[in-house]
């Protein structure tokens, strides 16, 4: 299976936004509505389902904040979960 193949429609609908933007994260601001902060997160949550970055260890409390924020759908949230140590 290809690494696209297993993004969710989110990942996939902000992935073509990126490239729909030649990546400019303030011009997918415009067209998404959310905060550069959130795109940031969003671009980086992406980065590592496509296994081009290994994200930052992160804390139960963490991934808690992020769907606080609407930064994460609850689905990403269980696998971000599943990967914390505590």
């Amino acid at each position: 299976m290809c690494r696209f193949c297993s993004l969710d429609s989110e990942q996939m609908k902000f992935l073509t936004v990126f490239l729909q933007c030649r990546g400019s994260l303030k011009d997918m601001e415009k067209v998404l509505g959310i905060s550069y902060p959130t795109i940031k997160n969003r671009l980086e949550a992406l980065l590592e389902a496509l296994e081009l970055q290994e994200r930052p260890k992160l804390t139960r409390a963490d991934v808690l904040e992020a769907i606080r924020k609407g930064e994460i759908k609850p689905e990403a949230a269980v696998r971000l979960l599943e990967k914390t140590d505590n």
